[in-house]
């Protein structure tokens, strides 16, 4: 059995990780409640609004320095998902087909398994990690759907398949951290996640860009302009002062 299976064991023993978790899991009913009002394509880049809270708990709690190189990426993040909320198309409710749905979550959460079947390398791991935290912002999707449908057997359905992909995904992000400094793990896999989902919505939610300003040039400018704020703020020293790091062993 491969160690990287073990490594939710340890984070177990963790009460940093364990409060980390429970604020996650505290923030994902927020999230669904964005998803009943404002499309995919604006809900997901918000989610890296965190590195701001991050940045600001970091310098004010842990008196870690803040540069201008943090202060514009945190304007670049506001003002990518402000031109989202902008650009972005009406919120939907119909699914794709089958094919496209299967298609859409398949490829992401099989990439995300890879490293609980095979022994790979920390790039694996974070490819991996990514590609899991992708799903989830699709899974809760479904989620919020489901709710505003009624249909309970969906609401519990993609809830628990929203859980088991959120224990592989941190799986994977822990063993990458045990590989590769958190200053490369970060930022590409908060990229991949805000990035991911927005670029499936059209195919697996109907989140079209053909009627949007540019005809999704607006669209893409405001995941650019988050991406850029992303990759320098989740590496800032203000940011991983504060992120949870795997037990050793």
């Amino acid at each position: 059995m491969p160690s990287d299976r073990r490594v939710l064991l340890r984070l177990a023993r963790q009460p940093r990780w364990l409060a980390a978790t429970a604020v996650a899991a505290v923030g994902w009913p927020l999230q669904l409640a964005a998803l009943s009002l404002a499309p995919l394509t604006v809900v997901q880049p918000t989610l890296a609004g965190g590195l701001i809270v991050l940045l600001v708990l970091g310098a004010t709690v842990l008196g870690e320095p803040v540069g201008r190189v943090e202060i514009a990426a945190a304007v670049a993040i506001v003002s990518g998902v402000a031109l989202l909320a902008w650009a972005a198309p009406e919120r939907e409710t119909a699914q794709a087909g089958a094919l496209a749905l299967t298609l859409s979550l398949g490829v992401p959460a099989a990439i995300a398994l890879l490293p609980l079947l095979v022994r790979g390398s920390g790039r694996l791991s974070t490819l991996a990690a990514a590609c899991a935290f992708a799903s989830t912002g699709l899974t809760s999707k479904l989620v919020a759907d489901a709710i505003a449908r009624g249909d309970a057997a969906a609401v519990v359905g993609w809830g628990a398949a929203t859980g088991a992909i959120v224990l592989v995904g941190v799986n994977d992000d822990m063993s990458a951290l045990q590989r590769l400094p958190a200053t490369r793990v970060a930022p590409a896999i908060l990229a991949i996640e805000v990035v991911l989902p927005v670029a499936l919505a059209p195919l697996a939610f109907g989140e079209t860009w053909g009627g949007t300003p540019g005809g999704g040039a607006a669209i893409v400018a405001g995941l650019l302009l988050v991406t850029v704020g992303v990759v320098p703020l989740a590496s800032a020293p203000a940011v991983s002062a504060l992120e949870p790091r795997p037990a050793s062993g």
